[in-house]
């Protein structure tokens, strides 16, 4: 019995650990999709009526 008791808290500390891992993967491809549109959006609305560029080298 209390081998059973310490293996069921092992698989569920183990089960909310990967829970949490794929749920902060999901959470940080979320972010970065939403922060790369959002440049996205704003590098169009600057290179707009622009047609000269300046090689700074």
């Amino acid at each position: 019995m209390f081998k059973n008791k310490i293996i069921q808290k092992l698989f569920l500390i183990s089960f909310g650990i990967i829970i949490f891992l794929i749920l902060a993967e999901l959470t940080l491809r979320l972010i970065g999709y939403i922060y790369l549109a959002h440049q996205e959006s704003l590098n169009k609305i600057s290179l707009q009526g622009k047609v000269d560029y300046k090689i700074l080298a």
